[in-house]
């Protein structure tokens, strides 16, 4: 590519789907088999999906994780600990009222952008990107992305990630 912005954008955004592949793989989190049923089922009744998401997030609640809708964040993972870390203050509706934009209108020093005020995960992909790519002009770091960057330098695997992409942005840059 010869144009160096959007290089570093497609860059920021292979690490960004990284991040999602580091805290949401199995070893980090459960899918729930039943609900990944019916999100593939188009004839499900809202009713009978309402009622598999309930059944799914309680069977999470009884292994102590935290439930998004989707999987359920296991304790001590990555998505769990960042949960409970930003985003478990934002207050019980706080999956629909970030779906809906409104976590991020209330609370915009919070983030490094808008996508990232759109659900835990979403954040926790952008501000690891936003961590290993700094400069690229669509974060805003600000100081609470600042506790964010320490979360993730807090975890010695994080930084041996942080440390091989490093590495690999060298060589793909020169």
């Amino acid at each position: 590519l010869n144009n160096t912005a959007v290089f570093e954008q497609l860059l920021s955004t292979i690490i960004h789907e990284y991040a999602h592949i580091l805290s949401l793989n199995s070893s980090q989190v459960d899918y729930d088999l039943d609900q990944k049923r019916a999100d593939e089922d188009p004839f499900m009744s809202i009713e009978d999906y309402e009622a598999v998401t309930i059944r799914a997030e309680e069977r999470c609640l009884r292994a102590h994780g935290i439930y998004d809708g989707n999987a359920c964040f296991r304790p001590g993972s990555y998505m769990y600990d960042f949960y409970l870390s930003f985003w478990d203050g934002y207050g019980e509706d706080v999956l629909n009222l970030a779906a809906r934009g409104q976590v991020f209108d209330r609370n915009e020093d919070d983030f490094v952008n808008s996508y990232a005020g759109s659900s835990p995960s979403e954040d926790f992909a952008e501000t690891f990107a936003a961590w290993l790519m700094p400069d690229v002009e669509d974060f805003d770091i600000t100081s609470r992305v600042h506790e964010k960057f320490n979360f993730f330098a807090g975890r010695p695997s994080l930084m041996r990630v942080r440390k091989q992409i490093h590495e690999g942005l060298v060589r793909v840059r020169s």
